[in-house]
């Protein structure tokens, strides 16, 4: 009875856990994002934040991002009320990025129109990816969650 029980119990989590999806792709330590524009001056050029479980950071260095390497910010806490703007980027990651092969995705700011740099860090994972802003361009599955990239800076700098 005690075993029946124990594999009751356990094939019930399996099931809320696949709900979740969490079982399909590790939980990030911390999802970097932002936007980038190579040909423009001011303050949202470029706009990187770093986002935890419990934190969301900015960068001050405002380095434009490598396509062959991941971004090495500096970086200075921001308020509750920035980091609830935020969150949902976390929560709303396409989970496709983490069997993608390709890193870059459309011609960002090739023609002065910007791009988006994303980078997923967890305990077994690590990858980043440039996206154009041109939305167009992109594969359905990362159209959406690209604008809401946009859109969250946005609303961050203001």
């Amino acid at each position: 009875m005690k075993n029946w029980m124990l594999l009751l119990i356990s094939f019930m989590l399996i099931s809320a856990c696949k709900e979740r999806e969490c079982c399909d792709y590790p939980e990030p330590d911390y999802l970097i994002f932002g936007v980038f524009n190579g040909f423009c001056s001011g303050p949202k050029c470029i706009a990187i934040f770093k986002l935890s479980d419990s934190l969301l950071l900015e960068d001050n260095l405002d380095n434009y991002p490598s396509r062959s390497n991941f971004y090495e910010g500096q970086y200075a806490q921001r308020s509750i009320e920035k980091y609830a703007i935020a969150e949902k980027l976390r929560n709303q990651f396409p989970s496709q990025f983490l069997s993608e092969t390709q890193r870059v995705f459309g011609i960002p700011d090739a023609h002065d129109q910007g791009g988006v740099y994303l980078e997923y860090k967890s305990q077994t994972f690590h990858n980043f990816w440039i996206l154009d802003t041109s939305i167009d361009r992109l594969p359905d599955a990362y159209k959406a969650y690209t604008e809401l990239v946009i859109e969250t800076v946005d609303k961050l700098l203001q």
